[in-house]
């Protein structure tokens, strides 16, 4: 069937329906399929945009119209009919399945027909309170397109198929197409999409959510190479983790986070499973029940091997036997991302088994924030180990026993070189002196992110000790929201430094003491060049003049967003803020 005959031909069916009594409505209809003409070209194959503009405009011209509908056209209603009869045997159908239209095409297509012939012999008579309302024929249009174009406009939409499967499940149907649905839209789905899937899935909390999830996995590709289950945590145990050990063999990226029912025993399984071989990335986050024995599962089996990043974040029943298990184990040696963050029951003697192992020699990411009895001593154990040395992000966010000794003994150390991004966040026992020791280091000279928001014990002095080290000029973003007692001299400092000159973004928000002038000083600086954002919400001090020095700067060019007063201020904002003869920036509510 030819593509423009199909959908001018279901235009001109639609707007034919409207009544031709009202001439404002008519002239509607013919400027949108002269717009619809102009979108799709008498000869243009149909792209997924304009299926898209297509059921906007097609929409909106029916919209508030049933009534009309009911007693429409006969000729018309009749020519549809014999379109939509005649589809089928024109239709490749295994095609449309392999393309992985929804199973409920051919039913809602046999639905038109079956209402359509219901239509009265009377043109008078009112047309049945039954037909299939205008945004479902809207649907069908999707069917007349190229399969290619097919694939383009989401006709496996995650939310559609969800509930598509929750009641093909609830009338007990045994649609053969179904499982062959599932495996192509979990073949091309990403995390976002399954994300929306699972969601639509238990969104309605019911009971027999958990046995549906048993049959999808039966279903699911066995060469799928991730699966994000975090929406169906609540009804994910250790009976799914076994199907899926069973089920897929190629996979590479799983995410059980906050699956609470899932313990050591499906932990195990995991482990245990040659089908897992591949495995790389593993979220645990939030899996309460999950305790040493899991992770020494995991830590001894051969075929954890490939595992690369790890997250255990808030498993508060992991502990540093935990810990141990992983560090002395060979087959962890791949191991170069480990997430520890709130993990409430490890301390220094677990972190101090990482940082002595040669199997966490190839480890680069380290994230212990919140894990609060994490002390100097377990910084000095990391420092001080050769294991160590590609260690390139470490999170320290909320430790609070860390002291200016924990950030001298890093700063200090040759095998931190590496070190890029240090997360400093709500260390309030850290002091200007700390601040100093990093910015004095030449072990630190790799440095690119700093994050001290919240560090209230650092002033002016600590900010001044960074600007003026140049072993610092490879600083790009430095975060200092909260810090109250930097002030205007800090940022003048900043400003001023040519070792700050590939500084790109700076957070002073909450920064009650940072005022115009501070603001000022950032705008007249050439070292700033390279500044592309700057977040200053919630700085009282900070006033619209603040805001037009940036704008009239010749040395901001490469600014391109500024956070004030709850709105994102974009280049061109700044434009037209420069240009304003009075008048600021209002404050969003």
């Amino acid at each position: 069937m030819n593509n423009d005959m199909n959908v001018h031909g279901l235009l001109k069916l639609w707007t034919d329906w409207i009544p031709a009594t009202d001439p404002s409505e008519q002239a509607e209809a013919k400027n949108s399929k002269e717009l619809v003409g102009r979108i799709l070209g008498p000869n243009t194959a149909v792209n997924s945009a304009a299926v898209r503009k297509v059921s906007g405009i097609v929409e909106n011209i029916l919209n508030d119209k049933q009534d009309e509908l009911r007693r429409s056209d006969l000729p018309a209603l009749k020519k549809l009919k014999d379109l939509i009869a005649n589809l089928p045997a024109r239709t490749d159908w295994s095609s449309l399945w392999r393309s992985g239209r929804l199973p409920q095409l051919e039913r809602k297509l046999r639905n038109v027909i079956e209402k359509l012939e219901k239509i009265p012999s009377e043109p008078s008579d009112v047309f049945p309170s039954s037909f299939i309302p205008p945004s479902n024929i809207l649907d069908i249009i999707t069917g007349y397109l190229p399969l290619e174009d097919q694939k383009k406009i989401g006709i496996d939409d995650p939310e559609d198929l969800a509930t598509t499967l929750k009641t093909l499940h609830r009338s007990n149907s045994q649609d053969p197409e179904i499982p062959r649905l599932i495996r192509r839209f979990f073949l091309r789905a990403n995390s976002e999409q399954q994300d929306l899937f699972f969601h639509q899935l238990g969104v309605d909390k019911a009971p027999d959510t958990g046995a549906l999830l048993l049959q999808l996995i039966d279903a699911l590709p066995q060469k799928m190479t991730h699966l994000k289950l975090t929406h169906a945590a609540s009804y994910i145990g250790d009976a799914h983790l076994q199907s899926i050990v069973n089920r897929l063999t190629n996979l590479q990226q799983l995410d059980l986070s906050w699956c609470s029912s899932v313990t050591d025993e499906g932990i195990r399984a995991l482990a245990e499973s040659q089908h897992m071989a591949n495995l790389q990335q593993l979220n645990l986050r939030w899996c309460s029940s999950v305790t040493d024995e899991g992770i020494r599962a995991l830590a001894e089996s051969e075929h954890m091997a490939n595992l690369q990043q790890l997250n255990l974040s808030a498993c508060d029943s992991v502990t540093d036997e935990g810990i141990r298990a992983l560090a002395e184990s060979e087959h962890m040696a791949n191991l170069q991302q480990l997430d520890l963050d709130s993990c409430g029951s490890v301390t220094d003697e677990g972190i101090r088994a990482l940082a002595e192992s040669e199997h966490m020699a190839n480890l680069q990411q380290l994230n212990l924030s919140g894990c609060r009895r994490v002390t100097d001593k377990s910084i000095r154990a990391l420092a001080e180990s050769e294991h160590m040395a590609n260690l390139r992000q470490l999170n320290l966010g909320s430790c609070d026993s860390i002291t200016d000794e924990g950030i001298r003994a890093l700063a200090e150390s040759q095998h931190m070189a590496n070190l890029q991004q240090l997360n400093l966040r709500w260390c309030s026992s850290v002091t200007d002196e700390g601040i100093r020791a990093l910015a004095e280091s030449e072990h630190m000279a790799n440095l690119q992110q700093l994050d001290l928001s919240f560090c209230s014990s650092v002033t002016d002095e600590g900010i001044r000790a960074l600007a003026e080290s140049e072993h610092m000029a490879n600083l790009q973003q430095l975060n200092l929201r909260g810090c109250n007692s930097v002030t205007d001299e800090g940022i003048r400092a900043l400003a001023e430094s040519e070792h700050m000159a590939n500084l790109q973004q700076l957070n002073l928000s909450l920064c009650s003491s940072v005022t115009d002038e501070g603001i000022r000083a950032l705008a007249e600086s050439e070292h700033m060049a390279n500044l592309q954002q700057l977040d200053l919400s919630w700085c009282s001090s900070v006033t619209d003049e603040g805001i037009r020095a940036l704008a009239e700067s010749e040395h901001m060019a490469n600014l391109e967003r500024v956070l004030f007063r709850n709105n994102t201020l974009t280049r061109a904002d700044l434009l037209k803020f420069k240009n304003r003869d009075e008048g600021g920036v209002e404050e969003k509510e």
